[in-house]
């Protein structure tokens, strides 16, 4: 009977937050379009490879923060980064929100939405499925003065680190 009430009071070992590091690397394509003086024109996306760095910790499974570095290869090459906050809706499918610029050759500047559904592989690997769309009103390369719009489906590897 003592032993019932005392072994509540002995404390428990403490365990410190750690971090959860996600890497994906992935390609997609799409549409383009930019509106323009006579609406919009819709055009196939340049095929880019996507590399993605997600950061978040244990205590806040489900909100994290991450980084996409992409590279446009058809046509030019150009670079452009993603950096935004991630919410995990379902362990599979991961949400993103946040700025989306292209560095070079010219600039583009915007926001982006995303969705990453990531069809498990073993305990840290995964096949993922994702989705974006773009509106990017800043920036030197956009015809017109117009907004620059890129809707992209993709497929890449996602692993926990």
């Amino acid at each position: 009977m003592v032993m019932a009430l005392v072994l509540p009071c002995v404390p428990a070992e403490a365990r410190a937050q750690s971090w959860v590091t996600d890497a994906q690397l992935s390609v997609a394509t799409g549409l383009e379009g930019a509106s323009g003086g006579g609406g919009v024109g819709w055009q196939r996306a340049r095929t880019r490879l996507i590399f993605g760095l997600d950061l978040g910790n244990d205590e806040h499974g489900l909100d994290a923060y991450g980084v996409r570095t992409f590279v446009e290869l058809e046509r030019s090459l150009s670079l452009g980064v993603e950096v935004g906050y991630l919410r995990w809706v379902l362990p599979e499918l991961s949400l993103f929100f946040g700025g989306v610029g292209v560095l070079a050759p010219s600039t583009l500047f915007g926001v982006t939405a995303g969705a990453n559904y990531t069809f498990p592989l073993g305990e840290r690997l995964g096949l993922s499925v994702l989705g974006s769309f773009s509106a990017l009103p800043l920036g030197s390369d956009r015809p017109d003065d117009g907004v620059v719009v890129w809707a992209l489906l993709g497929l890449g590897i996602r692993g926990r680190l």
